[in-house]
């Protein structure tokens, strides 16, 4: 079990027995730190945590991974693997691969340039010959699986970026199992005994297909979901392959789906929690500066449509290849949509919703098309009558609260509400501020003079202006975030008061990078952000449905 104290990323790791529902007497126990454990087998652990001094790389993490038996000392366990200190991580790994667990060690060399190595029987590391922009997925049929962030050329085959490929090392034979179109995505990879099943995105709808090896080689069948919302596979049985997968929509609460082979059977619905009829939800797709086309879904009861322009929020993260899809809204629906609302969800570049090109065509220095796509959204939005600047307001946190952030400060006549949550705002130092610096292949590094320029272009506590009129901003983060530091916001609250620019500022003691440890938490701290919007944009109080 991992025990986070106030919600932190360094949490302790104590072995627990589940017949006996109790922490187990002298059992493994991890002191609090950012780690990683695997089992090998019962009485064995792969583990990466602080060792003690200059055993942690710059970024926070484990630069070692040790191998582990009952009955040692953590200090006395073996070091199977060590990394550089300007390295990102180096993590404990373990997988089925249909007889037993095999242990490796997940080695970042940057955020992006991983080193996927396996233990043998000898005890030695072997490096697999993926490229280093690869994910290694598990074990099937005795191949590994990986998923591809970079085209990859093995013995005179060729496999693009986006695909799923099975890697026979016995043969030293790639197979590949999926390669994506341009408008469809690999979500997720999950492998069992004899087979791999793939999460997809068609065009951000959600696609289950599972692949099997059979006299003919690795063939795949779709599971037979229901289409044209987010697909999840919430759980699966590694020897068997059985299943179970969600389906919700913005609308539709999730159904949980048991499969075994291709067909299914639904077993429960989650509550709903607000009362959809009368709603609607809607993809429209905007045009950004450079022509793509950027789609987003907006949400709303129909009559609050039909009426004209709503109060409106509008939300986005744009980074690290993290996919925001239109899942089932329960708290906006009842607090926001409910009352009259619009909410939005965008599709914007630096996510993962049409695969890797899409992250990658907004690393570095190329970022600003990340915050022009959110911007042309905020413009379409106000197009077409579903909003004014003055009723539009946008949320996002963690790299969202950047995204935020940076639209605040360069476009702010667009808007009347923003909130920044747990946010990066200072795009000079971020690199120097806890496990900033893992993410310098994201942003870039302020080292840099090319890539320092254009962080100082876009970095949202230096461009602040005195000047500017910018929307009552609400900055809220968490005095025990150990992943963003809460410097960011403090540092940008104290600009805004500097400057006598209005804001709102809430810092939860503690929470962690979710600025919440527990549900009342969470509670006070969403009902902190729909309040604000309510005031800003002027929502009525009152539910305004008028079916």
């Amino acid at each position: 079990l991992t025990l986070s104290r106030g919600g932190s990323d360094a949490a302790v790791i104590r072995e627990f027995d589940t017949e006996a529902k109790a922490f187990v007497d002298d059992g493994f126990l991890v002191p609090e730190a950012k780690s990683s454990v695997a089992w090998l087998d019962a009485d064995t652990l792969l583990v990466g945590t602080d060792f003690g001094d200059g055993t942690m790389t710059e970024s926070g993490y484990a630069r070692q991974v040790r191998k582990w038996s009952r009955g040692q000392s953590l200090s006395e366990a073996e070091t199977i693997f060590e990394a550089s200190a300007d390295d990102i991580w180096s993590f404990a790994m373990s997988f089925y691969d249909g007889e037993s667990y095999r242990g490796g060690v997940f080695h970042g060399e940057t955020f992006y340039d991983f080193n996927w190595m396996v233990l043998g029987a000898d005890g030695a590391l072997t490096r697999l010959p993926f490229p280093k922009k690869a994910q290694l997925r598990g074990v099937a049929s005795g191949a590994f699986i990986v998923s591809l962030n970079e085209d990859w050329a093995y013995k005179g085959a060729s496999f693009p970026l986006g695909s799923v490929a099975a890697f026979d090392g016995a043969k030293g034979k790639v197979t590949l199992l999926y390669a994506p179109s341009e408008v469809s995505a690999v979500e997720d990879v999950a492998t069992y005994e004899d087979g791999v099943v793939i999460s997809l995105l068609d065009d951000i709808a959600g696609r289950v297909v599972r692949f099997e090896k059979g006299p003919r080689g690795w063939q795949g069948l779709d599971v037979d979901l229901p289409e044209g919302g987010v697909t999840t596979v919430a759980s699966m049985d590694e020897a068997t392959g059985m299943l179970i997968a969600t389906f919700e929509d913005p609308l539709t609460p999730e159904t949980h789906f048991i499969a075994a082979g291709h067909k299914l059977r639904a077993f429960r619905q989650a509550p709903a929690f607000f009362e959809a009829e009368g709603m609607v939800s809607q993809r429209f797709e905007a045009r950004s500066s450079d022509g793509t086309r950027i789609p987003y879904t907006v949400t709303a009861l129909q009559s609050t449509l039909d009426k004209g322009p709503a109060p409106t929020i509008q939300y986005g993260y744009g980074g690290f290849q993290i996919s925001i899809l239109p899942t089932y809204g329960a708290i906006a629906g009842q607090l926001w949509l409910e009352r009259g609302g619009v909410y939005v969800t965008t599709n914007i570049r630096g996510g993962g919703e049409y695969g890797p090109s899409w992250h990658q065509a907004g690393l570095k220095t190329k970022r600003q098309i990340i915050y022009d796509d959110f911007q042309a959204i905020s413009r379409d939005l106000i197009d077409r009558g579903i909003t004014t600047p003055k009723q539009l307001g946008i949320y996002g946190g963690s790299n969202g609260g950047l995204l935020v952030g940076v639209t605040m400060t360069q476009a702010p006549e667009l808007y009347g509400g923003v909130a920044i949550a747990v946010p990066l705002l200072d795009m000079l130092r971020y690199d120097q501020l806890l496990a900033g610096a893992s993410w310098v292949g994201e942003y870039g590094s302020p080292d840099l003079a090319d890539e320092r320029s254009f962080l100082e272009r876009i970095s949202p506590y230096h461009n602040l202006d005195a000047d500017t009129d910018y929307p009552r901003a609400l900055i809220y983060t968490s005095t025990k975030d150990d992943r963003v530091h809460p410097g960011h916001a403090r540092k940008f609250a104290a600009r805004m008061d500097e400057q006598e620019h209005p804001f709102f500022y809430y810092e939860n003691i503690e929470g962690g990078h979710s600025a919440a440890a527990n549900l009342r938490q969470y509670a006070h701290r969403t009902a902190l952000v729909f309040a604000y919007f309510s005031h800003e944009l002027g929502l009525s109080v009152e539910a305004v449905k008028d079916k």
